[in-house]
């Protein structure tokens, strides 16, 4: 059993790198351009890139990990919305759902200003973005599930 909770644990954190990712794409974005040759053309390919590889291989770990708690869990269910809707559920959820709401809050305010840099919007939003994830992450059943797993073995 203890090599059934490590391995969910690691499928876990294998799922927060890969979706940490997608916002980590945005900050290569100021400095990729398609229409210019060399490193920045790289770039522009490579936030692309990592968008998508981060986001659809973290989606194949979240699978992974829902398969798992329900096999594991032998058709008890897991109460509660999805990790986006739910807010506050832990000490970590809890965390990151400020975190969450204050980049929010400044990446709105930086989008309604119109004198904010491109560069510094596009980090506002990576930054947002991964506390967004963090927060789904945090608050979703999975992580509940891990939280709780050490009473199953018990």
């Amino acid at each position: 059993m203890a090599k059934n909770k490590k391995g969910f644990t690691r499928i876990f954190l294998l799922m927060l790198g890969l979706y940490s990712l997608a916002p980590l794409s945005f900050f290569t974005m100021p400095f990729a351009d398609f229409e210019k040759e060399g490193i920045q053309r790289i770039m522009a390919y490579m936030s692309g890139g990592l968008f998508w590889f981060g986001a659809i291989f973290g989606s194949v770990c979240l699978t992974a990990l829902n398969i798992i708690r329900k096999k594991e869990c032998h058709g008890k269910k897991i109460n509660g919305v999805p990790g986006i809707f739910r807010f506050f559920s832990c000490k970590q959820g809890k965390i990151m759902d400020m975190l969450f709401g204050i980049f929010l809050l400044i990446s709105i305010m930086f989008t309604a200003i119109k004198a904010v840099p491109q560069a510094i919007l596009l980090i506002s939003y990576g930054i947002m973005l991964f506390f967004g994830i963090m927060h789904s992450a945090f608050n979703g059943k999975n992580f509940k599930y891990l939280r709780n797993r050490k009473n199953l073995y018990q």
